[in-house]
């Protein structure tokens, strides 16, 4: 939340710094995007790796977004998705991958994190004030970024 309240652009990316683009012109695509519909909060697909080496290899996972995992355990847990629904942005029912792209006037619609009360799922939780708010929650699956994760 601080990050956007101090961002002087009407739009922005949240991008963690163990993630990455891949696709060279995501800015001007992104912001297309966003401009069409900005009462929505976009994730790009990830290319989830977890080594050093040849990062966009296919042997790779790739998402789009997530869906929720209901179970006894864990309440509510988003899941990586993994079927590529459209060439076009599509709903999904949760941002995932540590890449999201909205405007700084719906997030603060939505109060941003603020009720957040456990660390390790605000994807989930914006997602879901997203679409209670009356807005949406899509994966832009042209935009390419790696995210690398923990090795064991």
């Amino acid at each position: 939340n601080l990050a956007v309240s101090k961002c002087e652009t009407p739009y922005f990316i949240i991008l963690d710094a163990h993630c990455r683009f891949y696709t060279k012109d995501w800015l001007d695509k992104a912001i297309k995007i966003i401009e069409e519909n900005d009462n929505c909060i976009y994730c790009c697909c990830v290319q989830y790796f977890n080594n050093e080496e040849d990062h966009q290899d296919s042997k790779h996972t790739k998402a789009y977004g997530a869906f929720f995992d209901y179970n006894i355990n864990n309440v509510i847990s988003a899941k990586w998705n993994t079927i590529k629904l459209s060439d076009e942005p599509f709903e999904v029912p949760s941002i995932m991958g540590a890449n999201y792209i909205c405007s700084k006037r719906y997030w603060n619609y939505l109060g941003g994190y603020n009720g957040l009360r456990l660390y390790g799922r605000e994807e989930e939780f914006i997602s879901l004030k997203s679409w209670l708010g009356g807005g949406s929650v899509k994966c832009i699956p042209y935009i390419q970024t790696g995210h690398k994760g923990r090795t064991k």
